[in-house]
């Protein structure tokens, strides 16, 4: 990490960094990370980094061997344009602009083996997380990113191939610059407009701590990313930043690890509103007024087994006509129950689908609690999926014991 921030230091004075009381290290579960070499004060400032040294598709666009190329073909998204910029330093080697940073992003030498994010897993290790949403979005993603870099080969290297021969790029290739991006980029909004994704050298090599405070920032005042320390470090600890509030099916995904006991866990549930259902064009409307999008999900958490909106939107989407006209007729709110009959069928309704979602996992939480173990050694996939199906399950699991309190109590 020495040789980075010194090559940093010689780039822009804005940079800044407490190398004297941070370094790399190993650790048993997380891997790679920083570790405090002595003791960092709660707010201390660890680093300040000017945009212009990140990677982001403002830097990328402006890379010298490959600017022409993106002015030629402007169409190109945010990730495959800072994609095409990784690849291409990559494959320059100690040549690259960036090289002392480039190098210690991990599969640098060995493709992307040293990646977890679920597009690398294996048909039978993908079979550990059926019923999860992962399981269909990772496939769905293998189809889409194959043909967006078979669009990439018809529009840049075919294109170009004295800059970027096809024999080189390969599709490997590509996923490895992708999941570069998905597990080390950082988004920053500011005021609720978005500044940009930035691959920041020395931030990527944190690790999250979802339980601490978020501690990385945008300042607009010298367009710098900082990180303060979120708490006191003695020597020897690991340095965390947080990453937000992420459901295990994100970071798997994404970053390719899971926590356990995750306080950003959440468990989608969708229902969504038939056009062919009687009454449809009145009940968008009366879902609207609610503030309910039928496309969008319920989110199941540890504090919400069922959400707010689950069973009014459902009382919506399930009255008949007459149901409808006595709501409205009598001033009544789809926000308690309007007739027991009814709300009977919709919590049977809400009871079967619950368990359905519980019967695709393909073990139950008394055998994943058996292979959780006791966290202190590196994840293999297998543990990942059954960290994340044991915590969807176990927010399922409540949501459907309260239905069943409710359908007990009419």
């Amino acid at each position: 990490m020495d040789a980075l921030c010194n090559w940093l230091r010689s780039k822009d004075p804005l940079f800044k960094v407490a190398d004297q009381l941070l370094g790399l290290a190993n650790f048993p579960v997380t891997g790679r990370g920083i570790i405090a070499k002595a003791h960092i004060p709660k707010g201390s400032l660890l680093l300040q980094i000017p945009r212009e040294l990140c990677l982001s598709q403002e830097t990328a666009r402006m890379y010298p061997p490959l600017k022409d190329i993106f002015a030629a073909v402007p169409e190109l998204s945010s990730d495959d344009v800072i994609a095409l910029c990784l690849m291409h330093q990559r494959l320059q080697g100690e040549e690259a602009p960036n090289y002392e940073h480039i190098r210690l992003i991990p599969g640098i030498d060995q493709g992307a083996e040293p990646y977890q994010q679920t597009i690398f897993w294996t048909d039978e290790e993908l079979d550990e997380l059926k019923g999860s949403k992962i399981y269909t979005i990772t496939k769905q993603l293998h189809s889409q990113l194959r043909s967006d870099y078979n669009n990439i080969v018809v529009r840049v290297f075919m294109r170009f191939p004295k800059v970027l021969p096809l024999k080189s790029y390969s599709y490997d290739i590509y996923l490895w610059a992708l999941a570069t991006i998905w597990s080390r980029a950082m988004d920053f909004q500011v005021n609720d407009e978005t500044v940009g994704r930035y691959i920041v050298p020395v931030a990527d090599m944190f690790n999250t701590d979802p339980h601490s405070e978020v501690c990385h920032f945008y300042n607009v005042a010298n367009n710098t990313i900082g990180i303060m320390a979120n708490k006191d470090y003695q020597a020897g600890e690991q340095v965390f930043i947080n990453y937000g509030e992420v459901p295990n099916a994100r970071l798997l995904q994404l970053h390719g690890f899971t926590i356990e006991n995750n306080p950003g866990e959440v468990v989608e549930l969708y229902a969504p509103l038939s056009p062919q259902v009687e009454c449809f064009s009145n009940k968008l409307s009366l879902l609207g007024k609610m503030g309910v999008n039928p496309n969008q999900p319920h989110l199941l958490s540890a504090s919400t087994p069922l959400p707010p909106k689950l069973l009014p939107s459902l009382r919506v989407q399930f009255g008949t006509e007459d149901i409808l006209k006595k709501v409205e007729s009598e001033a009544l709110s789809f926000d308690s129950s309007v007739d027991p009959k009814y709300e009977g069928e919709i919590l049977k309704f809400l009871e079967s689908g619950i368990q359905g979602m519980l019967a695709q996992y393909p073990a139950d939480s008394d055998t994943d609690s058996e292979e959780m173990g006791d966290g202190s050694q590196p994840q293999s996939r297998k543990k990942m999926a059954v960290i994340l199906r044991h915590g969807e399950k176990a927010f399922l699991e409540k949501s459907l014991k309260t239905v069943q309190e409710l359908l007990e109590s009419l």
